[in-house]
């Protein structure tokens, strides 16, 4: 519940991994002698196990806790153990995302509308526009920037390369509607 499908996972492997030690620690408790501290003379020579199972059974929960925290974390982060989403999960996914997109486009509309709508939105809306156009048109009469964007363009477009490319598409298309070598 708290930890989403990533964590759950390892729920099994946690309970298996719990029951091997709570196993281990009965196993130990039960073929220990604790007979031979009763002939024991001196005190040196008293075993303490069951002190020291009560630190072994600490460390041994911790380390696992340590172990199963660390692929946790590595599952979550999908550093490993990545499963893929399944594909009823992917087209979900997909189509959110086309749902929000879609929301979106049609808020757009709406505020389109309205705009074209109300006189005076429309009104400010050309305002806007025409002097947009102005202000561009001005910035481009300047030298630098005519130069700037024409070496801008220069470095990006190859005009041959551009129109060979065009003169291939076109004659594949008119082959393709069954006019061979562009005639009509």
């Amino acid at each position: 519940m708290f930890v989403g499908p990533e964590g759950a996972i390892w729920r099994t492997s946690a309970t298996i991994g719990a029951v091997v030690l709570a196993a281990a620690d009965i196993w130990m408790l039960s073929t220990y002698n604790h007979q031979e501290n009763a002939r024991t003379t001196r005190i040196e020579d008293v075993d303490t196990f069951f002190w020291k199972m009560r630190i072994y059974r600490g460390v041994a929960i911790a380390a696992l806790d340590a172990v199963i925290g660390w692929v946790m974390y590595l599952s979550s982060t999908n550093r490993a153990f990545v499963t893929p989403l399944s594909t009823p999960e992917r087209i979900e996914g997909t189509l959110r995302h086309l749902e929000s997109a879609r929301s979106k486009m049609n808020a757009t509309g709406v505020l389109r509308n309205t705009i074209a709508r109300d006189a005076g939105l429309r009104a400010r809306t050309q305002a806007y526009w025409v002097d947009e156009g102005r202000m561009m048109g001005e910035y481009m009469e300047d030298r630098e920037v005519v130069e700037g964007v024409n070496n801008a363009l220069e470095n990006r477009i190859n005009i041959e390369t551009i129109s060979r490319d065009a003169a291939v598409y076109a004659e594949n298309l008119m082959v393709a509607f069954g006019r061979p070598n562009g005639s009509t």
